[in-house]
């Protein structure tokens, strides 16, 4: 863990390519993505995300390795069309299909702290000490450094973490710790994705197509929707922290700001959203707002 905090905290740039599996145990459905990542440190990153049409024949078992029922394989769906920028003061969701920018204030007390949320744990480099917090840690069966690969397992110790994913994989190259595949399973274990990464490395710059700056995101005919972050912290006049209004921020967004600034967040499925817009929006909390806070306190 501390080879790769050091080695990954050089990182001054780094870009690359992806290809994306993601495996749906329900339905057998197999969807394939590929793209690009960049990032910059320390709080700058970016994944495109495309439907891939490959050839490559599909998966033919399940999550347990048993051949699926019928012995059929996966049914073979490109996946859809994605973006996801941190440019360190927003982050920014691109949704091609809905042609929708949405745009999540970061607040100016948590800036320049480094990429806390991203499509991907682990990708943007890892400090020693908040892994061994956040997760349970252990070597894999593939792991050989001296073959060049590090594998490690990983289980997720905060509910932050556990309500997106329940066991992560993790391979590097042993040399340059650079990413060479992740896998995710989701909490209720029925979906599997899976990135494999290549052409991994430094630049001295970004490609010029971007004007040098892959984190700014313009998409002509897209509908940009700038969403108010809630307020890390409200002050009482006794000074103590008080409880901001919620209702009407996204979940995830808001979520990571209040664990950002050390509250233990609860999140619990509502009833069905009575039309689009409202998709994963809060639309009751607790405490109330105006409530006085505690460090470590549940929200």
């Amino acid at each position: 863990l501390q080879y790769w905090e050091y080695a990954s905290g050089k990182f001054k740039k780094l870009q690359g390519e992806h290809h994306r599996w993601e495996y749906d145990f329900v339905f057998n459905l197999e969807r394939r993505t590929k793209g690009n990542f960049w990032f910059e440190s320390p709080d700058k990153g970016r994944m495109d995300i495309e439907p891939w049409t490959d050839t490559k024949k599909p998966r033919s078992r399940g999550k347990n390795g048993k051949p699926l029922p019928g012995g059929k394989p996966f049914k073979v769906q490109p996946g859809k069309e994605e973006q996801w920028v941190s440019n360190g003061k927003e982050i920014i969701m691109v949704d091609a299909a809905k042609k929708t920018i949405e745009v999540f204030p970061i607040p100016k007390e948590i800036q320049g702290q480094g990429i806390t949320e991203s499509p991907l744990p682990f990708l943007f480099g890892m400090k020693a000490k908040k892994a061994e917090v956040r997760y349970d840690l252990s070597a894999g069966p593939h792991n050989n450094p001296a073959g060049g690969r590090i594998h490690l397992i990983a289980f997720p110790r905060l509910a932050k973490d556990a309500q997106n994913w329940s066991r992560a994989e993790v391979m590097l190259d042993a040399k340059t710790f650079y990413p060479q595949a992740i896998k995710l399973i989701d909490p209720a274990g029925t979906t599997e994705s899976v990135y494999q990464f290549s052409g991994v490395r430094q630049p001295g710059f970004f490609a010029k197509q971007f004007g040098g700056n892959p984190f700014v995101i313009k998409r002509a005919g897209f509908k940009r929707i700038v969403h108010q972050a809630p307020k890390a912290r409200g002050v009482a006049p006794n000074g103590q922290p008080k409880m901001p209004r919620l209702i009407g921020q996204h979940w995830k967004t808001t979520k990571a700001i209040l664990e950002k600034a050390g509250y233990q967040v609860k999140l619990k499925q509502g009833a069905p959203a009575p039309q689009q817009k409202d998709v994963y929006r809060i639309y009751r909390q607790s405490p109330q707002p105006g409530t006085p806070l505690k460090k470590g306190m549940s929200i």
